[in-house]
C-alpha cells in the first residue's frame, strides 16, 4: 500500500477539485497543495535560486523575465539556467543581459509585425497587431520589443556594412541568441538604414509621447504600426 511506504514520496496532479478517489488516497494532513506562483512570489523565488548560486540580479533584471515568462517556475528556472551558463563567471545578471541571450516568447511574431509595418503591408499589420493584443501582449510590452528588434537590426546592418562577419561570429559577438540575429538578418536584408533607423526614432518618439501622458497608449501604437 502507499501509505505505507513512509520514505517514497508520491506526487497527484488532478485539474479542478479533487475526485471522491484522489480524497481516499491520503487524510487531509498528508496532502500538500502547490498553487501557481503569483507575481510577486515569482520575484521572491528568483531571488533566493539566484542567491543559493553565489549570484546577484542587476536593477529590473527579475522583474524582465517574469514580464516575459510569467509565473511559470519551470520556464523561468531554464532561462536563468541559460542566463548563468552563458554568463560565468559574471556574478550579475543584468536586465540588458536577458533581452539581448534570451528569445522572448513573442519574438517571432514581432519580427513579423514589424517587417509588414516597414513593408507598408498595413492590412497584415492591423491583423497581426490584433492578435498580438488577443494573445495578451500588452502595448508597453509590444513596444519594447519593437524597438529591442529595430535595435538588433540595426546593429546587425552596421556589423555587415563595416566589416566582413560571418552568422555565427556575429551572433557570439553580440551575445545575442541567434534566432533573434537570424530574424534580424531578414529584415536587414529587406529594408534599408534609412528605413531602419526612421522607425527607430519613431518608436521612441511614440514611447516618450507615451511617458509624458501626451498619447493614449493603444491609440499611438496603432498610429505607429500604420504608419512606419
Amino acid at each position: 500500500k502507499l501509505r505505507d511506504e513512509r520514505e517514497t514520496p508520491y506526487l497527484f496532479w488532478e485539474a479542478g477539485s479533487p475526485s471522491p478517489a484522489v480524497k481516499k488516497l491520503f487524510r487531509r494532513e498528508e496532502q500538500e497543495e502547490y498553487q501557481a506562483l503569483k507575481p510577486k512570489e515569482a520575484l521572491i523565488w528568483l531571488n533566493e535560486i539566484v542567491l543559493e548560486r553565489g549570484l546577484r540580479w542587476g536593477k529590473g533584471a527579475r522583474e524582465q523575465l517574469v514580464k516575459w515568462f510569467g509565473n511559470d517556475s519551470g520556464r523561468l528556472w531554464n532561462e536563468f539556467q541559460k542566463l548563468a551558463a552563458f554568463l560565468y563567471p559574471a556574478k550579475e545578471i543584468s536586465q540588458s543581459d536577458i533581452v539581448s541571450l534570451l528569445e522572448p516568447p513573442a519574438s517571432s511574431a514581432v519580427f513579423e509585425l514589424l517587417e509588414a509595418a516597414l513593408g507598408r503591408d498595413r492590412g497584415r499589420a492591423a491583423s497581426l497587431l490584433l492578435r498580438e493584443r488577443a494573445a495578451g501582449t500588452d502595448d508597453f510590452q509590444l513596444l519594447g520589443l519593437l524597438v529591442g528588434e529595430l535595435r538588433l537590426a540595426l546593429l546587425v546592418e552596421e556589423a555587415f556594412r563595416t566589416e566582413s562577419v560571418r552568422f555565427a561570429s556575429l551572433a557570439e559577438r553580440l551575445r545575442i541568441h541567434p534566432f533573434r540575429v537570424k530574424k534580424a538578418l531578414a529584415v536587414q536584408k529587406k529594408f534599408s538604414a534609412q528605413d531602419l533607423t526612421h522607425a527607430f526614432a519613431r518608436c521612441f518618439s511614440t514611447d516618450l509621447q507615451i511617458k509624458q501622458g501626451r498619447v493614449e497608449p493603444a491609440a499611438a501604437i496603432e498610429a505607429l504600426i500604420l504608419s512606419l
